[in-house]
């Protein structure tokens, strides 16, 4: 029956230890053990090698060095490319630890929350500002474009300015 597969008894030549002849007495301990140290780094780290799998000592050590050193620089290219990603918001990451100290402050002193909130939209627009080259992009607009969107930033920037007014007094 189907069972029949599965029972250990009937099936002894199933798993690896057999398939590799290492239950033979000719085989040393140190040949069982790069076997089973092969199988296991080729398991762990998920290589498979089809047909052409190593056949004696020599080739198992070759072998394993390279899946070590392939393991080491993928660990490596991976950690580079962390750390490269990193350092692409390191303006963002400096901007919200000097936002941190700034809350803080405020914070320690006891200014009222609507005040503090009000520091806050202040750094935050500033930060905006500095992302963008407001000169460049005005420069290479039409000049009735360009007139337009510097009215409109006027008009918003007053608009703002009134708000907080109204919240200082």
């Amino acid at each position: 029956p189907n069972n029949a597969v599965f029972s250990p008894a009937e099936n002894i030549n199933f798993n690896w230890y057999y398939a590799n002849d290492l239950h033979e007495a000719s085989k040393t301990f140190s040949d069982r053990y790069l076997t089973a140290f092969f199988k296991s780094m080729s398991c762990t780290l998920t290589i498979g090698y089809g047909l052409y799998t190593p056949v004696d000592s020599n080739d198992l050590v070759v072998t394993m060095m390279v899946i070590f050193a392939g393991a080491i620089i993928f660990a490596l290219t991976v950690s580079q490319l962390i750390a490269m990603m990193d350092q692409i918001n390191v303006g963002s990451l400096k901007f919200k630890r000097h936002l941190q100290e700034v809350g803080d402050y405020l914070r320690f002193n006891r200014i009222p929350k609507p005040l503090r909130q009000s520091v806050r939209e202040f750094y935050d627009v500033h930060y905006k500002k500095r992302i963008f080259d407001e000169a460049s992009i005005l420069k290479e607009l039409n000049p009735l474009l360009s007139e337009e969107v510097r009215n409109c930033g006027i008009l918003d920037s007053g608009k703002s300015f009134f708000l907080q007014i109204r919240l200082l007094s």
